[in-house]
């Protein structure tokens, strides 16, 4: 399922499922509740860190978290005793 900010390989066929990026990286693996709510476990991760109740919302977390992540990971490797 495509909610044009990740995809949810899967998504109405099973219970969980990868989360890919647009540009196709894995992130994550997406889950389903007993109320079929998902809930977004990070790659290398153990527990959700992002729940929602509305599908679009969800994609749109993961989204968010994601680009801050990457945001995080750039600016720390252009600061002071790393090559950029």
């Amino acid at each position: 399922m495509d909610h044009y900010h990740v995809i949810m390989d899967g998504y109405g066929d099973k219970e969980s499922g990868d989360v890919v990026t647009m540009d196709g990286e894995i992130i994550g693996t997406w889950v389903l509740d007993p109320e079929d709510h998902p809930g977004f476990i990070p790659l290398g991760g153990t527990e959700q860190i992002i729940w929602s109740p509305w599908i679009g919302q969800f994609c749109k977390l993961v989204k968010e978290w994601h680009e801050e992540r990457e945001a995080q990971r750039l600016s720390g490797a252009s600061g002071p005793g790393h090559d950029a």
